[in-house]
């Protein structure tokens, strides 16, 4: 009996851990077909998707639902390389994400870890957490729990992924490799749809080119030339105000000659524009301009050192500037103002620069024909001086 009552037990212990290892079995079969469907549901909805902002819009309500959050959020490393800006965000409030912007990836946060070192990190409980400071905004949303990877292309990070819960959360491995993987899927995503976008950028910007050169072409007219370059420019690069101010190169004087959009200030700031007057030795974007001959931006005016405050320039916050060249001489600049900060980035640049190549040819036609049209009057004088 004794014996019969201990092989009983061990047999029954041995179906109690048949029973347990079965269950987990089940348990992970189903996390894992889970997991796949996530992954599957997700690629089907970005297969056909080009447009990288819905991209991340997808992806965001994707991952809160699969990792059943009421918080998720997408970054996205500035072209600057040195900053990265909140793009796409399940749950956040509207000011978060306009706060977000340019966040430098210096600071010691839980993206710019997850980041710079290509590693998830893990925060449980805030309350406990030692490595990272809580952010206020954690707290007054009632954040317990992150969650954040890295998103990355060819090993190299683009971004990162989190997601936030109110709850306490202890993230399990599967659900550490789960938004893994689907960080990975969205950086694929993500690169497809920024290339798509360049290149459709890049027909856009030439078919806006070869109109403008054709309107540009019909006047040779300078007046007429100068008023058409801002409306031109404005299809290549976007501002809220612009000027072109012209250069004499024998004095290093240089005026405004055309202004737009100032009209919607006071009438004294589209006064205060038009007398605006510069000196090329004690201005230091544009003189960097003139030595460099290439184009230039100041993405935040508030911090550029070099900004010259002018009253009527107080609303400016991000600036873009390009050298109009002729003949290998600077005869004119384009100026280019947002309100916005941080607007003006170095996307712009290489589209500005491509703008003002042709709108010296077209400054530099005008020029020649007016100059043309002095030397025949001045003819003409002499010539009736002599019949007389």
């Amino acid at each position: 009996p004794v014996e019969l009552q201990m092989l009983l037990m061990n047999a029954g212990g041995q179906v109690g851990v048949a029973i347990e290892r079965a269950r987990l079995h089940e348990q992970m079969k189903a996390y894992y077909i889970e997991k796949q469907a996530v992954l599957l549901r997700l690629s089907q909805a970005l297969l056909g998707v080009m447009e990288s902002q819905a991209v991340m819009d997808i992806v965001g309500q994707v991952t809160a639902d699969a990792l059943q959050v009421e918080f998720a959020a997408i970054v996205l490393i500035d072209e600057d390389e040195q900053s990265y800006s909140l793009r796409s965000s399940i749950g956040w409030p509207s000011e978060v994400s306009r706060q977000a912007q340019h966040i430098p990836l210096s600071a010691d946060t839980v993206v710019t870890h997850s980041i710079r070192a290509r590693v998830p990190v893990v925060i449980p409980d805030h309350a406990q957490e030692t490595r990272f400071a809580t952010l206020p905004i954690l707290t007054h949303l009632g954040i317990t729990s992150s969650l954040f990877v890295p998103m990355l292309v060819t090993g190299e990070p683009i971004g990162g992924l989190g997601v936030n819960s109110r709850a306490q959360r202890n993230w399990s491995a599967d659900e550490v490799r789960l938004l893994s993987l689907i960080a990975n899927t969205t950086a694929q995503a993500f690169e497809r749809a920024r290339l798509f976008e360049a290149e459709r950028e890049q027909h856009e910007l030439a078919d806006v080119l070869r109109e403008a050169g054709t309107s540009l072409s019909a006047t040779l007219d300078f007046d007429s030339v100068l008023d058409r370059l801002l409306e031109h420019v404005e299809r290549v690069v976007p501002y809220d105000t612009a000027n072109v101010m012209l250069l004499d190169a024998g004095t290093g004087h240089i005026r405004v000659a055309r202004q737009r959009g100032y009209e919607q200030f006071e009438d004294q700031v589209v006064r205060d524009i038009a007398a605006l007057s510069f000196d090329i030795t004690t201005t230091s974007n544009l003189r960097q301009m003139v030595e460099s001959g290439h184009p230039l931006i100041v993405p935040d005016t508030m911090i550029d050192p070099d900004w010259v405050k002018v009253a009527a320039s107080a609303h400016v916050r991000s600036w873009a500037g390009a050298p109009i060249i002729a003949q290998g001489q600077v005869i004119a600049f384009f100026s280019l103002d947002k309100i916005e900060p941080n607007f003006y980035q170095p996307k712009h640049v290489e589209r500005l620069a491509a703008f003002a190549g042709q709108a010296a040819l077209a400054l530099q036609n005008a020029q020649l024909f007016e100059s043309l049209g002095s030397e025949k009057r001045r003819l003409e004088l002499l010539y009736h001086i002599s019949r007389n």
